[in-house]
């Protein structure tokens, strides 16, 4: 949006209800040093529908790192003996740990 995060006084949001604008949440921005303020109108879509290889190819994790954020994302269906709180996915709370850990120093090491 452009502003100066040191020139805002305050944010003010809410919900736009769906059958008044398409537009899902409105920020009103109030500055310092003026008595302005700009409304913005952001519309929340859905998030990013990359197929988890699609991410191995720009990160270059490996094949077990894949098929554990596959199971996590839902992208395949984990067996139903692992999955305890939902039959599409799996949770990391529900993943062994060595797997979590080796998923979580990845990032770790390779964040931007």
């Amino acid at each position: 949006m452009g502003y100066v995060p040191e020139d805002v006084k305050d944010l003010y949001s809410h919900v736009i209800p769906a059958r008044i604008s398409k537009k899902d949440i409105q920020l009103r921005v109030e500055f310092l040093y003026c008595n302005t303020c700009f409304v913005e109108n952001i519309s929340v879509k859905k998030a990013n529908s990359k197929k988890v290889s699609e991410y191995r190819e720009m990160w270059g994790f490996d094949e077990e790192i894949d098929h554990w954020l596959k199971l996590f994302t839902g992208e395949i269906t984990p067996p139903r003996n692992i999955a305890q709180r939902d039959e599409r996915r799996l949770y990391l709370n529900e993943m062994p740990e060595n797997i979590v850990s080796k998923i979580i120093r990845f990032f770790q090491q390779n964040k931007i």
